[in-house]
C-alpha cells in the first residue's frame, strides 16, 4: 500500500507540510501558509437555514453571511434538495453546497434498510450491526410470516420519512402496521446497555466531504440521548410507554422527569449528555471506551459505503465535470443514531441527512457549534484553491473536453486535490478521518465492502458504471491515484446523454410512494 503522506508530499512538490524534522524556517513558512489559507474569506448563503448556530459558526470564522440572492461560496440549507435541483442550480467550481444528490439512499429508512439488507447477504460478517429489518409494504407477507412463527418477538415500526419519534410504535403483530404509507419494521433490541437504569442512544456527527472517491470524517464528540423512565423488558403492559422505549429528545423533553443538561455542566448527567461522558462510563464499568468507539467508527463507515455506488452515480450525473470542484462540490453533515446493547456492541438504528442543530442548552451549543464551525472551515476553498480552480482547464479551447492523457490537466487536478486534502487536515480537530484510513488491514476490509456494494448496486439496478461515466471525468479508485494525477481513460463520448436519462437514485420514486410528508426540518435532538 503506497504511503499517503509520501504521495501528498510528491503532489505538493516535495514539501512535508510542517513535519517535525523540518528546519525552523520551513516550519514557519508552512505554518504561515496554512494560517493564510484559514483566513480566506467565504460568503455563506443561509437562505433556507433556520439554525442560528450555523450563522454563529460562519461569523466566528470571519465569513460573510447572507440570505439574499447574489454570489456565494458556501450554501447551507435545512431542506432536502433533489438531484435535479442541484443540476439546475448550475454551481460553479468555486461553490460548495451541504447536500449530495443521492444521500437519501441511507437517510430514508426504507432505502437504508434495502441497501443494508442487500449488502449483508454478500458480506454477512461485516454487516452484522443492524437489526433485522423489513421494508413495508413490499415485504409485508414475509414479515407477517415471521411474526406468526415467532410470536414473542417485539418489533419497532417507523414511518419511512418520519421525524421526532412521530408514528413510531412497538408491536408483535404484522396486522398492526397501517395499510397506507411506507414503513420499516425492525427487530427491537430488547437488551440495550443501560446507564443509571435508562436506555439511551448516541447521536454521532459525520462529515462527508467527497463521494468520488469517498472521504469521511467522524466527530469525536456528540450527544447521548436518554429515556426518562427506567427501562424494563418489553411486555404487553409497557409496550406503549414512549418515555421508556424511545430515546428521541423531542419525546422525552415533555416528560416531567426530563433533566436538562444545565448551564455550564460537563455533560455527564441529565437526559442529554456528551458522548465523551459515555466513553468514560464504559471505561469505569468493565468495557473499553476506546474499543467501543473504534467499532462505532467502523459501522458508520460501512453504513455510508453501502450506498456509495448510488451516490457516486448520482454525483456524476448531477454535477457536470465542467462545474465540478474535482469531487468536492458537495459536502454534508449526517447525524447517525447508534445504540449499544448490553455487551456494548454498537447497532446502527438510522441515519439523518438533516440532523437538528437547535441549541437548547450549553451542551448543545458546545457540541453543535464545534461540529458546524469545523465543517465549514474544512470545506471552504482557500485562496490557493480559488486561484487553482480558476486556472483548472483554462488551456482548453471553447467546447474542447479534457482528456485523461492531457498531462497538464492531470497535473492541475492532482495539485487541486492535494491542496484540498491539506486544508481539510489542517482544519480538522474534532473530526477524525475514518476513510481513507492508514491501517492496511482495516482498509483492506473496507475496500472489500466497497467492491461488494458496487457489485450489489450493478446487480440490483442493472447499472453499467463504465458506460455511464462522464466523458473526460477521471474516476480514481482512491486518493493515491488522485494525488498521482493518473486517472483512468474516460468513457465513450455518447454515454453522457444516456446516463442523464437514468435516475442516479430512487429519490423521486421514494417521495412519490411515501404517504408521509417529506420533513422540511430535521428531527429534534
Amino acid at each position: 500500500m503506497p504511503d499517503l503522506d509520501c504521495l501528498r508530499r510528491q503532489a505538493l512538490g516535495g514539501t512535508g507540510g510542517g513535519a517535525a524534522s523540518q528546519e525552523a524556517g520551513a516550519d514557519g513558512e508552512s505554518a504561515a501558509r496554512r494560517k493564510r489559507k484559514r483566513k480566506s474569506r467565504a460568503t455563506v448563503n443561509l437562505a433556507g437555514c433556520d439554525y442560528r448556530v450555523v450563522a454563529k459558526a460562519a461569523k466566528e470564522l470571519g465569513f460573510r453571511v447572507t440570505t439574499k440572492d447574489g454570489p456565494w461560496t458556501l450554501k447551507w440549507t435545512d431542506r432536502y434538495l433533489l438531484g435535479q435541483t442541484l443540476r439546475e442550480m448550475k454551481l460553479s467550481r468555486l461553490q460548495r453546497i451541504n447536500h449530495f444528490p443521492a444521500m437519501c439512499e441511507i437517510a430514508f429508512k426504507c432505502r437504508l434498510a434495502a441497501n443494508l439488507n442487500r449488502i449483508s447477504k454478500v458480506l454477512p460478517a461485516e454487516y452484522d450491526f443492524t437489526p433485522e429489518t423489513w421494508v413495508l409494504p413490499a415485504e409485508l407477507s414475509t414479515f407477517a410470516k415471521v411474526t406468526a412463527e415467532k410470536k414473542n418477538r417485539t418489533y419497532i415500526v417507523k414511518p419511512n420519512c418520519g421525524s421526532q419519534g412521530q408514528g413510531i410504535f412497538l408491536t408483535r403483530r404484522a396486522a398492526d402496521v397501517p395499510k397506507e404509507g411506507r414503513y420499516v419494521a425492525q427487530r427491537y433490541l430488547n437488551k440495550p446497555l443501560l446507564i443509571d437504569g435508562l436506555k439511551f442512544d448516541l447521536r454521532v456527527y459525520v462529515l462527508v466531504t467527497s463521494v468520488l472517491p469517498l472521504r469521511l470524517y467522524v466527530a469525536r464528540e456528540g450527544l447521548a440521548r436518554f429515556c426518562t423512565e427506567e427501562y424494563e423488558g418489553v411486555s404487553n403492559k409497557n409496550a406503549d410507554k414512549q418515555f421508556m422505549h424511545l430515546t428521541n429528545y423531542a419525546i422525552n423533553k415533555h416528560n416531567e422527569d426530563f433533566e436538562g443538561a444545565g448551564d455550564g455542566g460537563d455533560g455527564d448527567a441529565g437526559s442529554k449528555r456528551s458522548i465523551s461522558s459515555v466513553r468514560q462510563w464504559l471505561d469505569g464499568n468493565g468495557f473499553s471506551g476506546e474499543a467501543v468507539w473504534a467499532r462505532v467508527e467502523e459501522v458508520i463507515t460501512k453504513t455510508v459505503i453501502a450506498a456509495l455506488p448510488a451516490n457516486q452515480h448520482a454525483y456524476r450525473i448531477q454535477i457536470p465535470e465542467s462545474r465540478d470542484a474535482v469531487g468536492f462540490t458537495c459536502f454534508t453533515v449526517l447525524g447517525l443514531d447508534i445504540m449499544l446493547d448490553d455487551k456494548a456492541k454498537p447497532w446502527v438504528i438510522e441515519v439523518n441527512e438533516l440532523p437538528s442543530f437547535e441549541t437548547d442548552s450549553d451542551l448543545d451549543m458546545h457540541v453543535k457549534l464545534t461540529v458546524v464551525r469545523e465543517a465549514l472551515a474544512m470545506v471552504s476553498p482557500t485562496v490557493q484553491e480559488v486561484r487553482l480552480l480558476k486556472e483548472f482547464g483554462a488551456h482548453l479551447g471553447p467546447g474542447q473536453r479534457n482528456s485523461a492523457l492531457d498531462e497538464r490537466y492531470s497535473a492541475q487536478r492532482a495539485e487541486l486535490v492535494a491542496a484540498r486534502l491539506e486544508q481539510e487536515e489542517a482544519s480538522a480537530e474534532c473530526f477524525r478521518c475514518v476513510f481513507p484510513c492508514a491501517d492496511p488491514g482495516r482498509r483492506a476490509v473496507l475496500e472489500r465492502c466497497i467492491e461488494a456494494a458496487s457489485a450489489v448496486y450493478k446487480t440490483s439496478f442493472g447499472c453499467q458504471a463504465r458506460a455511464e461515466e462522464r466523458p473526460g471525468a477521471p474516476e480514481p479508485k482512491s486518493w493515491e491515484t488522485s494525488l498521482r494525477g493518473t486517472p483512468k481513460p474516460a468513457g465513450a463520448a455518447g454515454a453522457r446523454g444516456k446516463a442523464e436519462r437514468q435516475p442516479g437514485s430512487e429519490l423521486s420514486q421514494e417521495r412519490e410512494a411515501s404517504s408521509a410528508p417529506t420533513p422540511q426540518r430535521a428531527a429534534s435532538t
